[in-house]
């Protein structure tokens, strides 16, 4: 209900307006009757109103001077200034304060009623306008908030920590703790979309107003793959049994209040902003294990350590790998991954649960690579997709690396238009630039593009339209490549290391690595050794 204040000395004309509209049947009511303009601000002082009607000559403090002082104070409300035709200049000059209009008395009701249609109208608008400006900075805030957790820089870091900043998005807690919710019946809601955007504002609300009672500056959005993606910042840890009643408590209200279950993986407490991203990763791998658990579980990264080091570096090849022959086009090095996968699953003795954690993953893989270059799932694949239930439903492992060739040639089939013969050859020259020079310091964008004779700008626009990843992504890939490679098979110090893939400062390396593979290089070396 619009709230309109009405303001005129005189008591007959107060009274005619009451009167000759229906208010209430035009979506208004009168929230004030004043007869002075101090009276008018006495109101003010402890309520507010949307519109006011405001007799300019009236004693004491005028309309003019009052519309002076409630714009100041409240720019958003809608002053229409009442005037007889002796003020008639005086009330054209009044509107320069921001009003929105003027009626000359005696007005009709048709006058009145026309009047505030238009103020009501302009009202809808601007709140229509404000509302699509909050989403879309909540849309702009999410995407920055989901590249800043995986990496993902067009820019400079610092750069895009700027944008965050500008957000408001500050964290000065010297504790973060990451969670990661993810509906249980996921694949089953994709069918409905209505389904999902419930269970999304649901368990946002839920899940906010639940955290705000652990005392933290907290961050909640979606990541790509559609979970939900929660950072507590506070000023002490939290213990682990008030974490998981908190947590408990979203669950049960979720479940009395959809039909659907949700499971959420939690990462270890960490004290630096910087770590965030292995944080995040690590809730991810927590969750992953429901699928050995069960659905509706709470799981905290203490509990569950990396299982088999064998599979756990096997799966970070495999996905480099596959991403790589994904961005690069190179369709039959896709194909021929995937049958290897396939062979070696039939020979080794692994369980079926394992199995399909590894197809699962695979099936990952492809998906981000969809979402990276900007691409719809939907689209591509049919609304009906459902990938993760289908490898269930197969009777042999046969049948379902058939279904996940498919996925991967559909993925592979849907970007070829971002190929070019030129923008090929303009990656291979960058990659071999990047594989000469990787050890140097202060390679740089900019660097790469002159030693290849062309302008950075231009050869940003082709990696990313090409692979959908910048240059300095390929940098760090390369660079993390070779550092995996040393550490495996040399016994060389982490300093040493650092040095040799392009790093002066050992920290950060170490900070790098860990960003990019969830474990630290000196976890890596001690777990590629022992086995």
């Amino acid at each position: 209900m619009i709230r309109v204040l009405l303001a005129d000395d005189e008591a007959y004309f107060r009274a005619y307006m009451e009167r000759v509209i229906d208010w209430n049947k035009e979506g208004m009511s009168i929230c004030a009757n004043c007869k002075s303009a101090s009276e008018v601000m006495e109101y003010f002082a402890h309520d507010t109103a949307d519109i006011v009607l405001l007799d300019i000559n009236m004693p004491g403090m005028n309309g003019i001077t009052a519309a002076e002082e409630i714009k100041r104070e409240n720019p958003e409300i809608y002053i229409v200034f009442i005037t007889g035709y002796s003020e008639f200049e005086y009330a054209k000059k009044a509107l320069k304060l921001g009003a929105e209009d003027y009626l000359l008395k005696p007005f009709s009701k048709a006058e009145l009623t026309g009047c505030l249609k238009k103020i009501i109208s302009k009202m809808k608008m601007q709140r229509m306008e404000r509302h699509r400006h909050r989403l879309d900075e909540k849309i702009v805030t999410e995407e920055l908030l989901r590249r800043w957790i995986h990496s993902i820089y067009e820019e400079e870091e610092e750069e895009q920590r700027k944008k965050l900043h500008e957000r408001n998005i500050s964290l000065k807690n010297p504790y973060f703790h990451v969670i990661v919710l993810e509906a249980d019946a996921m694949p089953v809601m994709r069918k409905r979309r209505e389904d999902i955007a419930l269970w999304d504002f649901i368990v946002e609300n839920i899940t906010g107003e639940i955290c705000s009672n652990m005392d933290s500056k907290r961050l909640i959005f979606r990541d790509f793959g559609g979970q939900l993606v929660v950072i507590l910042n506070t000023e002490e840890k939290i213990e682990k049994d008030t974490m998981l009643q908190r947590l408990e408590e979203i669950q049960t209200a979720v479940r009395s209040i959809t039909k659907y279950t949700v499971s959420m993986g939690i990462s270890q407490c960490v004290d630096r902003e910087d770590e965030i991203t292995a944080a995040y990763k690590e809730a991810i791998r927590v969750l992953g294990e429901k699928f050995f658990v069960g659905s509706e579980c709470i799981l905290f990264a203490e509990d569950i350590p990396p299982q088999s080091r064998k599979m756990f570096f096997y799966h970070m090849d495999l996905n480099e790998r596959l991403l790589s022959a994904l961005r690069k086009h190179e369709k039959e090095e896709m194909k021929s991954i995937i049958r290897g996968v396939e062979e070696n699953l039939k020979e080794e003795n692994f369980a079926v649960e394992y199995i399909y954690g590894i197809i699962s993953g695979m099936i990952s893989v492809c998906l981000s690579y969809v979402v990276e270059m900007n691409g719809s799932i939907e689209e591509i694949y049919g609304e009906d997709f459902e990938p993760y239930s289908r490898i269930y439903q197969l009777s042999s492992l046969s049948e379902v690396f058939l279904l996940v060739m498919g996925i991967y040639e559909k993925a592979e089939e849907a970007f070829q238009g971002n190929v070019s013969k030129r923008g090929r050859e303009i990656i291979r020259q960058v990659e071999n630039y990047i594989a000469e020079n990787y050890q140097d310091y202060e390679l740089t964008v900019e660097k790469i593009a002159e030693g290849i004779f062309l302008d950075s700008s231009y050869v940003r626009r082709v990696v990313s339209k090409q692979l959908g990843c910048t240059v300095t992504s390929l940098l760090s890939i390369y660079r993390m490549k070779k550092a995996k490679e040393l550490l495996r098979e040399t016994s060389l110090s982490v300093s040493e290391i650092a040095e040799k893939v392009g790093y002066g400062e050992p920290g950060y390396f170490s900070r790098c690595f860990r960003k990019y593979y969830g474990i630290t290089p000196r976890e890596f070396a001690a777990q590629s050794k022992s086995i």
